[in-house]
């Protein structure tokens, strides 16, 4: 017994006498085990769940870029333009002068990050007096000369890649204006979401491996906003206060992603699974073939979709470097309904997944002579279930990668497959972006809480929240809940209760069970709660009860998960 969910549910049955009643029975019993976590959570939430939670504050930006020697038009450090006559939704700065040399006098001091990581902020614009508020929903850069020589102060030259680079908004500028203004603007992080399934935040601690500082819950939220409300979130330094923001929704894909077999050129391995599409001809019966890509093998699938806007910057800042597909989302959305089940083999059609245009959807897709066209900033995260692995017994004259004749683990899961732009509609699976991302599954999701805080941050400063939350649903039989050991007998009792007086219709049996689930939930209060247990004020970073410290003084924060 590994306390799975397959376990508990054959305890159960072992303990009451159940029939194995077959999936029907299974989902049935799987609804009881969650009720009886949902009720144990309500009733008893420190024990069953503490969580830590780590992000980064955003440090706000409106830096242009630098023209200190010369003089060239639209070179302003900290403004943008705005042209009411071609679209009233959408800011940009060109021309934007990148060179490797950061001694040239039309360097650029950065340009604005296309990665994601902008998506869903707010940017600031100063009209006349007025200050503007909207959200980013895309930024992108184009290239706008590839090679621009220009004369630097001290006589030299310095060759340049000059870029325009775009703002897309949320909502229009109700302003009229042209490209000869330019406005003030700042890019900044208003509230920072986190999961729904958080019900309250513990301690809040920034820079919590360098220098320790815990901040202080504002007593009252509308207060803190207020505040920040007044002084056009300008004031900047070390947050002090926190508080609980919004909460935000993301309208979920109301779809099910549509699933088919490619059609198949003889000429091409193109759409074929385990081939790559340049490779040339193929030989239909693999004798002479060669597989070009490192695919997985074929099997049975099933695929879902999830929408993203915008992403988070890694905690640890050296792996900025990694694909932007790996930064995990900013703000995402429940997923979709499941795509029918499809099934192909080794050098067979390869899968097609087709998904609505949802930048046309929101009305940033019909008007191709748009700046904002294929631009409303949301991604789909496309997930995919193995449920099972093809077998091949015949190897003769296949000389393609080694991981078709391994054994693959057909889990039933949904892992992380793919991710393409919402105006992308149909993408094929040969097998070439396994294995998929497992670090990356798919959980129930409805929703993001905000945590405010009292000032900007004058750099990317770590965060560190401890939590109570909600515990995620059992949904595979590989799924464990998360729960200390010794809260099974009171799990099992609880679900007994449920199973037996519901089903039955007998309230003595029903009352017995539950009073075992008491006498369980007592110890278990009593386990938790007392004051040996307890340790300093994030002494250990397990523990945010106790003795106070001086932000001052540096101890070690130990993460757990």
């Amino acid at each position: 017994m590994f306390g799975t969910l397959a376990d508990i549910r054959n305890e159960l049955r072992v303990r009451l006498g159940l029939p194995d009643r077959g999936d029907s029975g299974d989902a049935r019993l799987n609804t009881i085990i969650n009720m009886a976590l949902r009720q144990m959570w309500s009733e008893m939430p420190k024990a069953l769940l503490s969580q830590e939670m780590r992000f980064m504050l955003e440090k706000p930006t409106s830096t242009g870029f630098r023209n200190p020697g010369a003089t060239v038009a639209n070179t302003s450090t900290s403004t943008v333009l705005f042209d009411a006559t071609t679209e009233n939704r959408v800011l940009y700065q060109y021309p934007v002068y990148v060179t490797a040399s950061t001694t040239a006098d039309y360097a650029s001091d950065t340009l604005w990050p296309t990665d994601g990581t902008l998506k869903g902020r707010t940017v600031e614009i100063l009209v006349d007096g007025t200050y503007y508020y909207r959200r980013i929903q895309d930024v992108y850069s184009t290239v706008r000369l590839s090679s621009t020589t220009l004369t630097n102060a001290d006589g030299t030259t310095t060759t340049y890649t000059t870029y325009n680079q775009y703002l897309v908004l949320d909502h229009p500028l109700d302003i009229t204006s042209n490209t000869a203004t330019g406005y003030d603007y700042r890019i900044f992080t208003a509230e920072y979401p986190y999961p729904a399934s958080v019900q309250q935040i513990v301690d809040v601690v920034i820079d919590p491996d360098s220098n320790p500082h815990p901040l202080a819950q504002s007593a009252w939220q509308a207060d803190l906003t207020t505040y920040r409300s007044t002084i056009g979130f300008r004031a900047n330094g070390k947050p002090e206060l926190y508080c609980r923001g919004d909460f935000f929704q993301l309208e979920s894909p109301n779809y099910a992603p549509k699933v088919g077999l490619a059609l198949i050129d003889e000429k091409l391995n193109g759409s074929r699974w385990g081939f790559d599409p340049t490779a040339g001809e193929l030989n239909t019966e693999f004798a002479g073939s060669t597989a070009t890509t490192n695919a997985g093998p074929a099997g049975k699938f099933q695929y879902i979709v999830m929408h993203v806007w915008g992403r988070r910057s890694f905690y640890q800042l050296t792996y900025k470097s990694i694909s932007t597909t790996h930064l995990p989302p900013f703000y995402q959305s429940a997923p979709s309904k499941e795509s029918a089940t499809i099934e192909t083999k080794w050098g067979k059609n390869a899968i097609t997944i087709t998904t609505p245009n949802i930048d046309y959807v929101y009305g940033y897709g019909e008007q191709p002579n748009k700046l904002s066209h294929h631009h409303f900033g949301y991604e789909k995260f496309i997930f995919r279930k193995r449920i099972s692995v093809e077998e091949i017994t015949t190897f003769s004259g296949i000389t393609g990668p080694s991981s078709i004749v391994q054994e693959i683990e057909s889990d039933s899961v949904y892992y992380l497959w793919k991710v393409i732009p919402g105006y992308q509609t149909k993408v094929e699976d040969n097998g070439s972006e396994d294995p998929v991302d497992r670090r990356f599954s798919l959980e129930a999701f409805n929703g993001h809480f905000h945590i405010r805080f009292d000032r900007q941050p004058t750099e990317e400063t770590p965060v560190l929240l401890r939590t109570f939350a909600r515990p995620p649903l059992l949904r595979y039989d590989t799924d464990t809940p998360r729960v200390p050991p010794d809260c099974y007998d009171a799990l099992y009792a609880l679900a007994a209760s449920y199973l037996v007086g519901d089903r039955d219709g007998e309230p003595a049996r029903k009352s017995l069970y539950f009073q075992e689930y008491q006498v369980h939930l007592k110890r278990l209060r009593q386990t938790y709660n007392v004051a040996g247990h307890h340790v300093g004020r994030f002494g250990n970073g397990i523990s945010g009860r106790g003795a106070r410290y001086s932000p001052r003084r540096n101890r070690t924060i130990t993460e757990t998960t």
